[in-house]
Parts: structure tokens; sequence; C-alpha cells
């Protein structure tokens, strides 16, 4: 156990002090590949280039508890760095004032808006409206 515990932190540091945020499917740590007749980059994620937060908090949140918050540092710049554009697609998406982060969204602050995703050998496909009527009950744009 203690030698996966410093493996984890040795990986997350390797990783963790770049502009961006860790990302949770590889890091960076992938390697070119094949899977059956694809060939993929180094760059190729199964399920996209955006950060997923359900998923990217799992990496930060062993942090606070090791004290390595300076390798935390890259998260939150990204969500600060995103504010501007967060504050303001709240009223048009939802009617009020607040910062909508939504679940899925690149390190620019754009969220998915049409694509398929991979999930256990299906397919299925996405679009913000979708995503939207999940979160509100309601759908509030296209």
């Amino acid at each position: 156990m203690s030698q996966g515990y410093a493996l984890q932190r040795y990986v997350n540091a390797c990783a963790g002090r770049g502009d961006c945020p860790i990302k949770f499917n590889g890091s960076i740590f992938t390697v070119d590949g094949r899977r059956g007749k694809m060939a993929y980059t180094a760059d190729y994620r199964a399920w996209g280039g955006p950060y997923w937060f359900q998923n990217t908090r799992l990496i930060y949140w062993p942090m606070i508890a090791a004290g390595d918050f300076d390798l935390m540092e890259p998260f939150f710049r990204m969500y600060v760095s995103t504010l501007a554009l967060a504050r303001a697609r709240t009223p048009i998406y939802f009617g009020h004032e607040g910062a909508f982060f939504p679940e899925t969204m690149y390190f620019w602050g754009l969220t998915r808006t049409r694509t398929t995703v991979g999930i256990a050998g299906a397919k299925r496909s996405l679009t913000s409206r979708t995503r939207i009527s999940v979160i509100t009950g309601r759908a509030a744009w296209n």
C-alpha cells in the first residue's frame, strides 16, 4: 500500500507542475498505440479532450490530505481563468446570475457541444441541449 501511495504521489508530482491540470485518463503518461485497425497518438483519449470534473477531482482530493497544495494550482487556475465565461453563459442558459461550470469542459472553458462518447463499447451522441435538460430538468438551449 505504501509503495502504491508513494508511486501515485510521484506520478502526480511529475504531471502536476505544468500550466494545465492533470488529465484523468492517462495524464502525461500516454503512448502511441493501436486498437484494432485504428492507430492513435499519445494525445488520443477515448473519452475526448475535455476535463471531466467527476474524474479529475479524484486526482486532486488526496493532495489536500498529503499537503501537496502546490500541485493543485493548475486545477484551480483553470477554473479561475474561465470564470468570466462561466458568468457570461449563466444568465443565457438559466436566466439568473452566477457561474455555471459544466461537468465536461476544455481548459479554456468551453463545453462539449456535440460529440460521440464511447462508454463500455457503446456509443451515444451527446448534445448541449441534452446535458442542460438532464441538469436542470428543462431544455434551456440548443
